[in-house]
């Protein structure tokens, strides 16, 4: 099989993908689909939507939003309406 030096990941993994169909057969590849491959690593935007996320349901619990914490404090102390 030619190999290039410069060739991108998405191209090296098709022509794994195609040399493993070769190799093993289609049974093989039936297989491999039916147990699922590895889970993927989340990307950067990814990453900036569940820290998004956390931060936003942080600063809600933060403030009187949930009803927690100092608000129920207050209300227990009758220094709340």
């Amino acid at each position: 099989m030619n190999c290039k030096i410069n060739i991108k990941r998405q191209e090296a993994g098709r022509l794994g993908g195609i040399t493993t169909f070769l190799r093993y057969g289609s049974d093989h590849m039936y297989q491999i689909g039916r147990s699922g491959g590895r889970p993927r690593l989340p990307d950067l935007a990814e990453l900036q939507r569940r820290q998004a996320a956390l931060n936003d349901k942080q600063r809600r619990m933060a403030t009187n939003g949930s009803k927690g914490g100092l608000f129920r404090l207050q209300y227990k102390m009758g220094e709340v309406a």
